[in-house]
């Protein structure tokens, strides 16, 4: 009854109606209405809206530009994104994995081949790789503010 409330779901039927749906799987009549207020659409009313081709990317575009993920997607910071639309780690797996899939399909020939090599530099990925180094991780980290296999050993270890 409480997750139905913070979606604002309001009648019997609602989580169905507004399950998630569209390129980033809006749920709940509330994001439905919120979004739609924003794109000019009324997915509130139809939800199936969110996803005719018409209107398909304007939610998504919405939320990236509203959340200002530009910068976190040039450190590849899947992590922040996925905290921002999901609100959690829901499905960071698959999300990784994907990321790890399309990267040598949409990098440029003068990138790594890791995408986490291409990112720029985090500072808070800095502090994190300092904090593991002083708590003793093995291998020592190289401090520099990416997130690649090592620091994500490093932290599954920790």
């Amino acid at each position: 009854m409480r997750k139905a409330r913070e979606l604002g779901n309001k009648v019997a039927g609602d989580a169905f109606q507004y399950r998630g749906n569209g390129v980033l799987q809006t749920t709940g009549r509330g994001n439905h209405k919120r979004l739609g207020d924003a794109c000019g659409v009324d997915f509130e009313a139809d939800p199936a809206l969110v996803t005719v081709p018409e209107h398909a990317l304007k939610p998504a575009l919405y939320e990236w530009t509203a959340s200002k993920l530009n910068g976190f997607a040039d450190k590849n910071d899947i992590d922040t994104i996925t905290r921002r639309i999901n609100g959690g780690f829901n499905g960071r797996k698959d999300r990784v994995k994907w990321f790890n899939r399309l990267w040598p399909l949409l990098k440029n020939d003068d990138q790594p081949g890791a995408a986490w090599k291409a990112g720029e530099e985090d500072n808070a990925v800095k502090r994190l790789q300092r904090a593991l180094n002083d708590l003793g991780a093995s291998p020592t980290l190289v401090v520099d503010g990416r997130t690649g296999s090592k620091t994500e050993r490093a932290v599954k270890a920790f």
